[in-house]
């Protein structure tokens, strides 16, 4: 069926919305975990929980309207904030710890176990309604990176610390980012939890880091979203090295023009600029501007997250080029959307070798 006859996945669902802040504690790790869970009363076991990990140097609500929308159709999102590379913690200009790569995911682990317990817990309003069994992961940059190690992608530390030295005068701000993990024992890290059915990685940080079999070893569907504009991580070494690398069923969605804030909710985009905790480039699409970003990120999402449900054939059809192609022209041109499943075999020269 045309996507011209489907009714609209940017619109938002019926179910109405409710927020459950939560404080986590994880003693056994020392770490203090704050969770917003977005949810409503229609939600159910039926749908997969989805969980949302932030960037470095954000909070928890980077995605805010996409968290809103998930819910509005169903869904639970509990949205987490990682104590060691959030706003917070790095704010005063502190360095990233290498422990952090292997933290994160194991942030995400110990929430599902905690919101596990709560849908145990009688007379909780969360009762029975969380599938912490069927997840999907949704992260955004770091947040991508922590994703795919969910997924099944190992860190390749002992490669990683081999083109840090040999590259160390020609790294990109991100290299040099993720090259803080090589101080990490030389070890394959595998990180997955497997109660995580599948991902969907937004502008991720991923060169170097899982080497060149790391990402092989993913094992679950996994949505790429890159913006060619993206000069924190870029599309070539960022995205299409690792989606090159990543098992199918897998998609790669494009926006040109996109830069790496552009998915950033627009009111935390808003508010960070008023207190100046965030540097907004002139170069970066954010708030309004970016309002077709945030719009197709609702329908692939959402289209992601059907594939866990009875659901799934209904939402299929916005995981496909002719969608991407007809949410371009159903709203502006300014933003022109790609979705694709392999690379080109004419783009696989352009990628670059560590």
């Amino acid at each position: 069926m045309s996507p011209s006859r489907l009714y609209d996945p940017t619109q938002a669902g019926s179910a109405q919305l409710q927020i459950l802040n939560l404080n986590l504690n994880d003693e056994k790790r020392q770490r203090n975990i704050p969770v917003d869970v977005y949810w409503s009363n229609s939600a159910n076991t039926e749908k997969p929980v989805i969980v949302f990990s932030h960037g470095y140097k954000s909070v928890r609500t980077d995605l805010r309207y996409l968290a809103e929308h998930l819910a509005s159709h169903g869904y639970v999102v509990a949205a987490l904030e990682h104590p060691g590379s959030n706003f917070t913690a790095n704010k005063d200009g502190d360095s990233l710890k290498s422990q952090e790569f292997l933290a994160r995911p194991q942030d995400v682990s110990f929430v599902l176990d905690e919101l596990a317990k709560i849908n145990q817990t009688p007379n909780n309003q969360l009762q029975s309604k969380l599938a912490t069994n069927k997840v999907m992961v949704v992260g955004y940059s770091f947040g991508g990176t922590t994703a795919l190690a969910l997924a099944g992608g190992e860190f390749q530390i002992a490669s990683l610390k081999h083109s840090c030295e040999q590259n160390s005068s020609k790294l990109t701000p991100v290299q040099e980012f993720i090259c803080v993990a090589q101080e990490l024992p030389e070890n394959s890290y595998q990180l997955r939890d497997k109660r995580i059915k599948q991902i969907v990685a937004l502008t991720s940080a991923t060169s170097l880091l899982f080497g060149e079999t790391g990402l092989s070893k993913v094992q679950v569907p996994t949505l790429m979203l890159t913006g060619s504009a993206d000069n924190i991580t870029p599309i070539l070494s960022e995205q299409i090295t690792s989606f090159a690398t990543t098992p199918s069923p897998k998609w790669l969605a494009a926006a040109v023009g996109a830069t790496h804030l552009s998915v950033l909710d627009p009111n935390l985009i808003s508010e960070q600029q008023r207190t100046k905790n965030l540097s907004i480039s002139s170069r970066e699409v954010v708030g309004e501007k970016a309002a077709d970003i945030h719009k197709y990120v609702k329908a692939i999402t959402l289209a992601m997250a059907a594939q866990l449900t009875p659901e799934a054939s209904k939402y299929s059809v916005f995981l496909t080029p002719d969608y991407a192609h007809y949410a371009q022209i159903a709203s502006t041109p300014l933003f022109p959307f790609r979705l694709m499943t392999e690379i080109p075999p004419a783009a696989m020269g352009l990628i670059p070798r560590n």
